[in-house]
Formats: structure tokens, sequence, C-alpha cells
């Protein structure tokens, strides 16, 4: 398909030098001032995968402790690295109060940007407006700089949402399945306003939503995704590890034994 294709960045030696000094203090400034969040585990210092697995693996055991549900939605983002709108970046770090030189820098870094391809001795000149260049140092992190607005949502008791760099997930926990269903539709609304803000978009048919329980009997809850119905499943995959709806792993297991025997 053709928005399969990325352009790929050709930069010079000293462009990536310069590139990651600039994106080093931004971050740098941002860290030290607190201006991030912690829901955010890809691309920050001491985070990783194993993080955002314990955090999510921990929510869902806290629901089965209070004798509870709890709903897991993995959003789907339609091209979220190749549709971070500039404008909105931009704006976010002089929310943040990010040092003029710096954000000087930026506008720079972002001004008279074009890609170009070359087809049968033809060339065509497109300007850009938004994307992360694709190889670059900043990419990653200016991500996570406008990414990080959707936490600033003030979510209530059992709602709450993590990213993996474009991973997101929802995480709403509750003892009963309406209540469940309300806390989920309230914090889908949030995230598609703020969709509409970064000029994102989200693609229902992609979206994950896995109930978890240890009860024996149950409804699954009836989620909606800009009035698609979301499918809910018995599993899914988060960070190559797969969660089932008892958290008892015999997904994840059968599928690396699978995979094992595929390798022999």
């Amino acid at each position: 398909m053709l928005n399969s294709y990325r352009p790929i960045s050709l930069l010079s030696v000293f462009a990536k030098v310069f590139e990651k000094l600039l994106i080093n203090r931004i971050i740098y400034y941002l860290n030290a001032n607190y201006l991030l969040s912690d829901k955010q585990f890809g691309f920050s210092p001491q985070k990783s995968t194993e993080d955002a697995l314990h955090s999510l693996k921990n929510f869902i055991e806290d629901s089965f402790s209070e004798k509870g549900y709890a709903l897991v939605i993995a959003v789907d983002m339609i091209g979220a690295f190749d549709h971070m709108w500039w404008p909105k970046l931009i704006e976010t770090l002089k929310v943040k109060k990010c040092p003029t030189n710096l954000l000087l820098l930026v506008n720079a870094y972002f001004e008279g940007r074009v890609a170009k391809l070359w087809y049968l001795n033809n060339e065509v000149v497109k300007e850009l407006s938004l994307g992360c260049p694709q190889g670059s140092a900043s990419g990653p992190h200016f991500w996570n700089i406008q990414y990080n607005d959707i936490f600033d949502y003030q979510f209530g008791s059992g709602q709450q949402i993590e990213g993996f760099a474009d991973d997101t997930i929802i995480k709403v926990c509750s003892k009963t399945i309406p209540e469940l269903e309300t806390k989920a539709h309230e914090v889908l609304q949030k995230l598609i306003e703020w969709a509409d803000t970064s000029k994102l978009k989200f693609n229902p048919l992609k979206t994950k939503c896995v109930l978890f329980t240890k009860n024996l009997k149950f409804e699954n809850p009836q989620i909606y995704q800009q009035n698609h119905k979301l499918k809910t499943s018995a599993h899914f995959k988060h960070l190559g590890v797969y969660f089932d709806r008892s958290l008892n792993w015999n997904t994840h297991r059968l599928h690396k034994v699978e995979n094992n025997a595929n390798h022999k």
C-alpha cells in the first residue's frame, strides 16, 4: 500500500551531531523541571519495556484483589510519527516555557523542510508541515513532547492512560460492567479530543479491547470508539508479551512454544 512507504531522511554527520545536542538540551530542560509525564515509558531515561509491562500487570492484579474487572484498550494510532504536527509541538514547547534559544532552533529545524522523490529522471518536491524525520535522533523525543499533553487530563479513580512511544494503552477498572463502560467511554472521548487538536486519528478496526476477570460468568462490555463497536478479545499482545483474560500467561507460553518449534 502507498501509505506503507516512508521516506528516509539523509543527514550529514554534522547535522546528526547538532540534532543530538539540540534534543538533549531540550529533554534535559523538560526533565529537570518535571515537565514530562512518568506515564510515557518509550524513549524515556531509566525506563524500559519491563517497567511498562509491570505497570499493566500490577493494574490488572489490583483490580483482581478488589474483586473487580479490568478493561484494557490498546488504541491504534494511524501513522503516528508520520503525522506529528509541527505547530502543535512548537506550541507545546512554548507552553512549557522552553528557553528561547532552543525554541528558535526547533523552528529553524522544521522551517523549509521538503520531501523529494526521483523517478525516471523526474523530480517531485513537496513541502512538509508534519512528521518526524525517519532516522533522526530527535524524532522520537519530539513525538514524546507532543504526546505528553494527553497525560495532562485529569482522570477519575480507576482510569489511566499509558504510552510506549506511539503505543497507547487505556486502563480502566471497576466492580461493575456498566460503570466500566462509562469510565472507558470517558477516557476514549478525552483521547479523541486530544487527537483532534494534534491532527491525529485512530483506527478503531485495529484497536484491541480485553476484559480481565477471574469470574467464570460475565458479560463483555459494549465499548464504542467513534461510533464503531470494539470487539472484545480474550488476549492481546503488548510489547512482545501476551496478556490473557485471566492473567495466567498460558497464551504467552503457547506462543513461545510454537515459535521455538518453528525455528528448529
